[in-house]
């Protein structure tokens, strides 16, 4: 199944493009938003850690909801 789905976007490396430049703008406006609620270097460094998982699943979130509910 992981092979296949590699395969896939392998062959389709405009899939690949878009789900990057869609990744890096929410990861830029995650970013905007959590820099000003955060307070210290610490707290600041894991809300943005938590703004990066968030960029990078979002994605798949939407494909299980179009696709399994």
């Amino acid at each position: 199944m992981v092979r296949e789905c590699l395969n896939a976007i392998g062959r389709h490396p405009t899939i690949v493009a878009v789900y990057t430049v869609f990744g890096l703008q929410a990861f830029l406006f995650q970013a905007f938003i959590r820099l000003h609620q955060c307070q210290g270097f610490a707290s600041c460094t894991a809300s943005l850690a938590k703004g990066l998982v968030w960029c990078l699943a979002w994605p798949l979130y939407w494909l299980g909801y179009f696709f399994l509910f």
